[in-house]
């Protein structure tokens, strides 16, 4: 029987949502499950958290894959695929595009990053509109997403306001 498949096996949803394996184990190794049905309400009720929204605070829901805007210096913007990574914490953006929209400059350069397989690169500023919600961030400047299809990646520190698809 196939309980689970993942895309990227892990642990790595206890770092997007907080919450680590061991305390969720231990409150439930006492509990005596019915059936499947009785199983999803107890875990509903012990970890659902403030997932329970109101009309006012409706979190928008993202893809993995989604359209965002880009703004850059100069009131320059730019419509791009951007790629949903929980499995990143600080979002990146093509160096290309990062270029084309003037925010490789001093004024933009917050600090320097060690980024795996890149070495030192520059993390800058960056403005995006997603889901109709401006996010102000700092993003990693890649060489790699160069040659991606998706020229920005968006990591869970951007991701607070919004209810990531895990299952498309």
């Amino acid at each position: 029987m196939v309980v689970e498949l993942n895309y990227r096996p892990g642990l790595s949803i206890q770092i997007a949502n907080q919450a680590g394996l061991r305390k969720r184990i231990e409150k439930v190794a006492d509990i005596n499950v019915l059936n499947p049905e009785h199983g999803v309400r107890i875990a509903q009720a012990l970890f659902a958290e403030n997932y329970f929204e109101t009309d006012d605070e409706k979190r928008p829901i993202v893809n993995h894959q989604e359209e965002v805007i880009v703004f850059g210096d100069n009131n320059s913007q730019r419509e791009v695929e951007a790629f949903i990574k929980t499995g990143r914490y600080r979002s990146a953006i093509a160096s290309e595009l990062a270029r084309d929209l003037g925010l490789i400059d001093i004024e933009d350069l917050l600090w320097y990053q060690q980024e795996a397989g890149e070495g030192k690169v520059p993390v800058v500023e960056v403005d995006f509109e997603l889901k109709e919600q401006l996010v102000d961030t700092e993003m990693i400047v890649s060489k790699r997403l160069d040659r991606s299809k998706h020229k920005i990646e968006i990591g869970r520190r951007d991701l607070s306001n919004f209810l990531v698809r895990i299952d498309n």
